[in-house]
């Protein structure tokens, strides 16, 4: 993935949820912007949309110890499938290069997805902060942890949708000064190295944390069939398959 040493347009999103599931939680506070990126990591907020929402579920109680957000906080809130459905549709008519978040390819891209988000190209950062991570032996990859490491500060309103947002978009430049790289482009070549390769490392389920050469080949087939009913990158299915060749 390359955007020719371009800035470029980009749908940039967060949302605290019910639940850690993307198939099956609600979402209580969303963050909708769109930006312009540019290859040094600087960035501008075109337009952008925080609103509370109502989960149509309840909230589960270690989602609320996370953000705070109890069910009576929402009760009276627009439904949240019709609100971001309707934003979607706004969002899809926008002339999009990509999707940046932290951990959206797992996470907010899912959810976006069942209220009919026409998926991007990906720019996850959390990729990149966990390439870092390993060289600088980081404590940890959490957007917090990541933000303090490489902005030399805490990060004050963690949780918050559009603090998030506005988080993930901060660490771009000093993430491409740090992996020693020249501007966005490169940043994404050198964290995306592995990925479609058997070396690329599955980030779900048992294996969680394993190269993909390393893992069972029965186990490799059954992912790829259609039993499988997990969401995965393109990047993930070719990375499989090259297991299998």
């Amino acid at each position: 993935m390359s955007f020719g040493n371009q800035s470029i347009s980009v749908f940039v999103h967060d949302y605290e949820t019910t639940g850690v599931d993307a198939a099956a939680c609600g979402v209580l506070q969303a963050a909708l912007c769109v930006a312009t990126l540019h290859q040094d990591g600087t960035y501008e907020i075109l337009d952008k949309d925080v609103v509370m929402l109502n989960p149509g579920i309840p909230i589960h109680p270690e989602a609320t110890a996370i953000h705070g957000y109890t069910d009576l906080d929402v009760a009276d809130k627009p439904c949240w499938k019709q609100y971001l459905g309707e934003q979607m549709s706004t969002v899809n008519e926008h002339n999009l290069q990509a999707v940046v978040g932290y951990n959206n390819a797992s996470f907010d891209d899912r959810i976006a997805i069942r209220v009919g988000f026409k998926p991007l190209p990906c720019i996850d950062l959390i990729k990149a902060c966990r390439a870092l991570k390993k060289l600088h032996n980081w404590p940890g990859a959490k957007l917090t942890q990541s933000y303090e490491a490489l902005l030399g500060k805490p990060l004050l309103k963690a949780h918050d949708a559009f603090e998030d947002v506005k988080a993930t978009l901060d660490l771009i430049a000093p993430a491409i000064k740090l992996a020693g790289v020249t501007n966005l482009d490169g940043l994404i070549a050198w964290y995306t190295k592995d990925e479609g390769t058997p070396n690329m490392v599955i980030n779900f389920g048992k294996h969680k944390g394993s190269k993909l050469k390393n893992l069972d080949k029965d186990y490799v087939k059954w992912l790829l069939s259609p039993k499988c009913e997990m969401t995965m990158s393109v990047e993930l299915i070719a990375g499989l398959r090259a297991c299998l060749a």
